[in-house]
């Protein structure tokens, strides 16, 4: 992790220093230099090539080898240079030359990985430095001698050395950071490692093997968690590294489209998700695939058995309430607080809705009705939200010809929602009037019947009397003849 770190920012920086490159090159065009300022050049373009060939190969050491390259370039520009045209090196270069070697040893201590890169390339930078006061002390064609080119020297190699303390202690921070942060990666990758272990669901990563001419032929298995191994009933160590159609059940591989869809998902990046039911292990599961890399695939196998379960025996008990629904001969309409009829059925056969009265998604304010049954309808609603209790009453509904009877049953649905019902009452209150009539006819008939009886009985009642006197008078013995024949005529 941290020589990949590392090689990323160090391309980023040798992209920068290709720009700065180029621009100093044209520089050059225009302003021709001698041949050892341009093998200087090439020593600063060997650097960065170099460095940039290594990060291409991943080679984080050879990339901070490439930095041997900055003092060569100092030589050839602050020494070599000068000793060709013969001129004097002014003593002024030994801080030069420690510029470029301070800054190789900034580069090392960034991009480096070792310490003892960094102790090379200050023995190298010392002796570049020795080098460079030795030609100003000793120049073969009669450089000036001076004694302070010695204290030069002393302060340029005092400067070195305080260099590499520096640059050792940011190599030891950027160690210690780089620590640190793997530290905390790995204990990350330990919590992701034992949750992938002890998730539910089955987990496998997989990679494709194919022919000699690239066409998908087999899947190979390179990790599995617990699920897994329990779903499979296969241990870890029978699966991993072996090939699906080796260890798998065939129901898994002989569906002619697993290697299909792993394949095409592998190739494509593409993520899918399959639900499939298993005849053997009688479960159904819902599969997602997806690919983290060219190639390779991640399967997660999650079992739905319950839901689908779940999901039919609801749709078994909502397809029953609709038919029980559809053969309630009542019209039905759910709303909310507010009037919105939210669900609208109405009954198989026309009752009150010759008319579209209601409609879905309507306000009960505005149906087809007049505006005092509205408001008597509005008003039990908010009687059975307040009261929250079954309430019923009789509409009695104009619908031009004739008057229709409604029975209207309000049922509160929850806090927010209210059933209502109609039913239409119509024949059943038309003949319970009509029987209320016939009644009240049977028994005026009656009362005059009554009537006509007690006038009969009181006019047949008063000669019977008199007739009923006159033959008891006949049987008494003290009566005679002439008195019967006088009762009688």
């Amino acid at each position: 992790l941290e020589i990949q770190h590392k090689i990323e920012y160090l391309f980023y920086f040798n992209s920068f220093a290709i720009g700065g490159l180029f621009i100093y090159y044209i520089n050059r065009i225009f302003n021709p230099a001698g041949y050892f300022v341009l093998a200087g050049d090439v020593c600063l373009f060997l650097f960065i090539a170099t460095s940039l060939i290594a990060i291409r190969l991943k080679k984080i050491y050879n990339v901070t080898f490439s930095v041997i390259f900055i003092p060569i370039a100092i030589l050839f520009y602050n020494v070599i240079r000068l000793y060709a045209i013969d001129q004097e090196i002014s003593q002024i270069s030994i801080f030069s030359t420690l510029s470029f070697l301070m800054f190789g040893l900034l580069y090392l201590a960034l991009f480096s990985v070792r310490i003892n890169q960094l102790i090379f390339f200050t023995l190298i930078s010392a002796a570049t430095l020795i080098l460079n006061c030795f030609f100003i002390i000793n120049g073969p064609f009669g450089f000036s001698v001076t004694d302070s080119a010695i204290f030069y020297l002393i302060g340029a190699l005092i400067e070195l050395g305080a260099g590499y303390v520096i640059a050792v202690m940011i190599l030891r921070l950027n160690i210690n950071l780089l620590k640190t942060t793997e530290k905390k990666l790995i204990q990350s990758r330990e919590q992701y490692a034992t949750l992938f272990s002890n998730i539910v669901d089955a987990f496998g990563l997989v990679k494709i093997i194919t022919d000699d001419v690239g066409r998908p032929e087999d899947i190979m298995i390179l990790e599995v968690n617990r699920a897994a191994e329990k779903l499979l009933k296969l241990t870890r160590d029978e699966v991993v590294f072996r090939k699906v159609s080796e260890v798998l059940n065939p129901e898994l591989t002989d569906t002619g489209t697993w290697l299909e869809d792993i394949s095409a998902v592998a190739c494509t990046g593409n993520e899918l998700h399959k639900t499939f039911y298993s005849k053997k292990l009688n479960l159904w599961f819902n599969v997602q695939i997806f690919s983290p890399e060219l190639n390779y695939c991640a399967l997660l196998f999650r079992d739905i058995t319950t839901k689908v379960e779940s999901d039919y025996a609801l749709k078994r008990i909502q397809e029953r309430n609709i038919a029980l629904l559809e053969a309630i001969p009542d019209t039905l309409l759910v709303c909310n607080k507010d009037g919105l009829i939210i669900t609208y059925k109405r009954a198989p056969i026309k009752l009150i809705e010759n008319e579209s009265v209601f409609e879905t998604g309507s306000y009960v304010s505005k149906a087809n009705l007049p505006a005092a049954l509205i408001g008597q309808l509005l008003d039990s609603i908010a009687e059975v939200f307040q009261s929250n209790m079954l309430k019923t009453l009789v509409l009695e509904i104009p619908t031009g010809a004739r008057i229709v009877y409604a029975e209207t049953r309000l049922l509160p649905l929850g806090n927010n929602e209210v059933l209502i019902l109609f039913r239409d009452l119509t024949r059943r209150i038309l003949s319970e009037k009509a029987l209320k009539i016939e009644k009240e006819k049977a028994e005026e008939s009656d009362r005059l019947k009554m009537a006509f009886l007690s006038n009969m009985s009181h006019e047949i009642r008063t000669p019977m009397n008199a007739i009923i006197g006159f033959s008891e008078l006949l049987g008494f013995s003290d009566v005679d003849d002439t008195e019967r024949t006088e009762f009688i005529y």
